[in-house]
């Protein structure tokens, strides 16, 4: 498979050239999409790999992910006019912990490397959930959240096809693929029961998405 160095480099390139194309086709209302574009790619292009308990992604990326969690902790406790100050200092540094040493903890020993989550379905979760959690926790407009969220899935797939250029093997100009060859670009699982999972996750978003709309919901910041 690919090199952590190899698939930061990919991500930030698919990502360079999805914010140039978004900002020259003035995709945006905000002047800071071009750039979240580019953001997203590098790290839906380091996503995958967080199901590799031993590699640097999934350290780097919980890391990124509680201090996220924590802003955002800080952020909601901030607009409760009613919130004690001790709960406004408290909740979110509680809130960073249990995602860096709780969840994580908890996603390392319930996925396995190369399983469902490097697959394309777990690429496309990863589309419908940054378009939830922008449109929940931002103002953005949906045009904006569409191009970062689809932004968060190409770099996701740029990660799935480098491992499958990566099991291309060539034994003496002769063609010798891994075994790991078809792996990446997947559409399910060996297991059944986590193959029927994750579409009823893609379908449990999807009517997430949809019900958003009906209903007209916005963000509660």
């Amino acid at each position: 498979m690919a090199s952590f160095r190899t698939h930061i480099v990919t991500g930030s390139a698919v990502g360079y050239v999805g914010g140039s194309v978004v900002a020259i086709n003035y995709w945006f209302f905000s002047d800071l999409t071009p750039f979240f574009v580019f953001l997203s790619s590098l790290i839906g292009s380091m996503l995958p790999d967080l199901d590799s308990d031993s590699g640097k992604p999934v350290c780097l990326l919980f890391d990124l992910l509680s201090l996220l969690g924590g802003c955002f902790a800080f952020y909601f406790c901030i607009q409760q006019n009613d919130l004690p100050v001790y709960y406004q200092i408290g909740i979110p540094p509680i809130v960073a912990l249990i995602i860096r040493y709780g969840i994580s903890t908890l996603f390392k020993k319930f996925t396995v490397h190369r399983g469902i989550f490097h697959s394309l379905p777990a690429a496309l979760i990863i589309v419908l959930a940054t378009a939830g959690l922008l449109r929940w926790f931002s103002e953005m407009a949906p045009l904006d959240i569409l191009v970062i969220s689809l932004a968060a899935g190409a770099g996701f797939v740029s990660h799935l096809i480098l491992d499958e250029i990566y099991s291309l093997g060539f034994d003496g100009g002769r063609f010798k693929p891994k075994n790991s060859l078809g792996s990446a670009l997947a559409w399910r699982s060996s297991s059944v029961p986590v193959t029927i999972t994750i579409y009823l996750v893609i379908g449990l978003l999807v009517l997430i998405h949809w019900y958003l709309n009906i209903e007209g919901v916005k963000s509660p910041f």
